[in-house]
């Protein structure tokens, strides 16, 4: 029903306006609908009372289909000071954030809530973000976290404790530059979850149990096991060991199923062996097998060839040895215990029939060419000097390493005679022990005393030869550093004089020095401050003392009745009336008590120290 009002005439008694009897019955339709709405229809609620501009339910009031603000944005359910207490919503109800709802949160019966956004255009994802109102992040902050929990398991305990958790750690201090975090993963065994994986900022995953994966593992970076970790299947854990070393063991064999499968060595892949599809495994380039050593091994020097070098024997043992090759060639010395056949005319080279493999007195004069006998034909001493003429001697006929020192006139022999690279240490007059040879300003050598232990050679600039000397000092004696460390370091000794002990380090600009009286865990120990809380005086405000202002009477219109039965309207036609004002706006004071605490004395004592750089 609206409101309905009552029709007062043109001026007092002119009999236009509504009569008592309609006017009575208007104002008894609107104190019915009110009492309706806000009551039982015959007696106002109790929790509804109206202080100025506000209406305060204290207990429930009627029933509400819809409950809206005057405007979108215009009102608030509660306030700062006035919080609201539970609220109960139906089955699959619906909270819509947003001017075009297009955020909701969804109950989803005996199951849970399903957070959601109704826009459908591409890029349009769901974003719930947990935010800390800290403002200065340090170390191991947690920024935000979620705890799976199980608070009405009825055996308690264990079971009761936060079970599992995903929270956000910063892993240092967060400045302009740096929000480095990890995000931390813990469950829980017989206890409130504790980490047990991790993701750190620089996007290394650390789990400490172990990953069991049903399909592909796909990494872009590195798997790093524990040193004498291993790695296997499920009937051979440790099929595969890598030790702290970096060797990996295999207790399986190792199959490459790959045809064209490499082995490659060395951390330049120099060495590799190739799988050869049905042929066999190929060594690459001109590499080789070595066996016992390098001076034993075979290998391909060069396209064609293969080589079988040992440094003392090899050794062929077989009922039958078949060779084919069009030539055979043997550069050293063979020895054959059993019998040579040839099919065809051995040729043997030029001076290589010995006299002992020619039978005695087989050689005529027949045999022997024209010029053919020299001097290594002629019984020693039967040839003088008389027998050889002048300038018959030439270099093609002195053999080899026949000429000795004994032979040489002395300084006859210049460094013009000496080939290259043929004066080697044997050849050098000996020295003492520990000299290094060097040369002087005219270029001539010199010895260089050897040094004492510790010592280094150093240079002495052009023109003089180096000289051993004493490593110099990186810190002179008596040089101040900091350590943060209990012991002082090889070569320091630490400063123990009492009254740097337990004080704090200032950096300064100017002279050091050090001051202060205050031990520094005194200082920022836990003080109680103390005093005496205290009550202003009882002040009764005088109505001088009020400020000046009105009453204004909220009661609606009421009938009055009038003597012989008669009813006439009491109050002002809108409801409401004004006292009139009072109050003379003077002033007044509040009465105080002293405070008295403890003083906490911050003079800390300090040691200054200088920040530098070395030059």
């Amino acid at each position: 029903m609206a409101y309905q009002t009552l029709d007062l005439g043109t001026s007092a008694d002119d009999g236009t306006g509504d009569s008592l009897r309609v006017g009575g019955d208007k104002i008894n339709d609107n104190f019915s609908e009110l009492y309706t709405l806000l009551g039982n229809g015959s007696i106002l609620t109790t929790g509804l009372s109206v202080s100025g501009a506000t209406i305060t339910l204290s207990e429930a009031v009627g029933t509400f289909t819809t409950l809206t603000p005057p405007s979108a944005d215009g009102a608030a359910l509660g306030s700062a000071a006035l919080e609201w207490s539970d609220i109960y919503l139906y089955d699959s109800s619906v909270i819509y954030f947003g001017i075009n709802s297009d955020i909701t949160l969804t109950h989803v019966p005996d199951v849970g809530l399903r957070l959601k956004s109704v826009a459908t255009a591409d890029d349009k994802p769901i974003i719930l973000t947990l935010q800390t109102g800290e403002t200065d992040i340090a170390a191991s902050d947690v920024l935000g976290k979620i705890e799976f929990q199980a608070p009405d398991e009825g055996t308690g305990t264990d079971a009761i404790l936060v079970a599992a958790h995903i929270a956000a750690i910063s892993e240092g201090d967060f400045s302009s530059s740096s929000n480095a975090t990890k995000l931390s993963f813990a469950t829980g065994v017989s206890e409130a979850a504790s980490e047990k994986m991790s993701l750190s900022s620089a996007g290394n995953l650390v789990v400490s149990g172990t990953i069991t994966g049903g399909g592909l593992l796909t990494t872009g970076g590195n798997i790093v096991i524990p040193n004498a970790g291993t790695i296997g299947s499920a009937s051979d854990v440790d099929a595969i060991a890598i030790g702290s070393d970096g060797d990996v063991t295999l207790t399986q064999d190792l199959e490459l199923q790959h045809d064209g499968a490499i082995l490659s060595f060395g951390t330049n892949d120099d060495v590799t062996l190739t799988h050869v599809h049905d042929t066999g495994v190929l060594l690459n380039a001109a590499m080789v097998v070595q066996f016992r050593d390098s001076a034993i091994n075979i290998g391909s020097p060069a396209d064609g060839d293969l080589d079988i070098n040992a440094d003392d024997e090899i050794e062929l043992n077989s009922a039958l040895i078949d060779i084919n090759a069009t030539d055979v060639q043997i550069s050293g010395t063979a020895t054959t215990t059993g019998v040579h056949t040839f099919t065809a005319v051995p040729v043997f080279p030029n001076n290589t029939i010995e006299t002992a493999d020619i039978q005695a007195d087989a050689i005529t004069g027949a045999k022997i060419a024209d010029d053919a006998i020299d001097s290594e034909h002629y019984t020693n001493g039967s040839i003088d000097t008389a027998h050889i003429a002048a300038d018959q001697i030439v270099a093609s006929l002195i053999a080899d390493d026949a000429i000795d020192s004994e032979h040489y006139t002395d300084g006859s022999i210049d460094t013009a005679h000496i080939a290259d690279n043929q004066v080697t240490l044997a050849k050098m007059a000996g020295g003492t022990d520990g000299n290094i040879i060097s040369y002087d300003a005219s270029g001539d050598p010199v010895a260089i005393a050897t040094g004492s232990d510790g010592q280094v050679l150093t240079s002495a600039g052009a023109g003089a030869p180096p000289a051993f000397e004493a490593i110099p000092s990186q810190f002179p004696s008596g040089t101040d550093m900091v350590f943060h460390q209990t012991a002082a370091p090889t070569g320091w000794t630490k400063n123990t004089t009492a009254a740097l002990n337990d004080g704090a380090l200032r950096t300064t600009t100017g002279t050091v020095g050090t001051g202060g009286t205050v031990a520094f865990e005194t200082a920022f120990a836990s003080q109680a401050v103390g005093g005496t809380n205290g009550n202003t005086g009882a002040t009764t405000l005088s109505t001088a003392q009020l400020p000046s202002h009105t009453h204004t009477a909220g009661a609606p219109n009421q009938t009055a009745g009038l003597q012989g039965g008669a009813q006439a309207n009491v109050g002002a036609a809108d409801g409401s009336s004004t006292t009139g004002a009072t109050g003379g706006g003077g002033s007044h004071v509040h009465g105080g008590s002293t405070f008295s605490g403890t003083a906490i004395d911050l003079n800390v004592k300090f040691y200054d120290v200088i920040i530098a750089a070395k030059d």
